[in-house]
Order: C-alpha cells, then structure tokens, then sequence
C-alpha cells in the first residue's frame, strides 16, 4: 500500500531514472560494443537452419561467418517498459501496487 509520501517519492525517482538513463545513452555513445559470443553464435546457427530456397530476409546480413564476428550493439531506450516509465506512479494510484491485480487473460 502506498502512502501520498511514497507516491511522491516515487514519481520523483521515476523522473530522475528518465532523466539519468538519457545521459547514460549519451555516455555510452563513447564506446564500441558489441553482442556478446553467445548472441552471435545464436545468430549463425539461426542462419544454417534458415532454408536457402526461402525468399525472407537474413536475420543478421553483417556477419561473415567466422566466429569472431559479432555486430555492434547500443543501448536501446526504445522499449515499451522505458516509454511507459512516466505512467507507473498514476497506474499505481488508479489500480493499485501491481501485486494487488493480475494481467493475465482469462479464457473461459
């Protein structure tokens, strides 16, 4: 249960992660990084099993097929959960702590 106390802390922390994660992806600009050897690895046996007939569009077309390439990643802030941020605290006020409700679909 929330307090008018919390929620205002809350919406002000809220605000504060938005603003620090803009100049984290600012700060992460500075650097090369790419996906991890798992990711890529992932990528190639994804490819082999693609079939060569089919007319779809190669998941990862950068890659050379050796081992030791790997594309280059950013930091993506283009998530649904980071747009949604600023919304919490008013859907906690109208529907509660989302330990109290449940999104699941019920089929009958």
């Amino acid at each position: 249960m929330h307090t008018d106390d919390t929620i205002q802390i809350l919406q002000m922390v809220t605000h504060e992660l938005g603003n620090e994660l803009q100049i984290f992806r600012e700060t992460c600009t500075t650097f090369t990084t790419k996906e991890l050897w798992r990711e890529a690895e992932c990528c190639k046996r994804r490819e082999a099993h693609t079939p060569m007939g089919n007319s779809a569009i190669p998941l990862n077309t950068t890659t050379t097929g050796t081992t030791n390439d790997h594309q280059l990643k950013a930091l993506n802030l283009n998530t649904y959960k980071l747009h949604a941020l600023s919304d919490y605290v008013s859907q906690i006020q109208l529907f509660g702590t989302t330990d109290s409700f449940s999104t699941q679909l019920v089929c009958e």
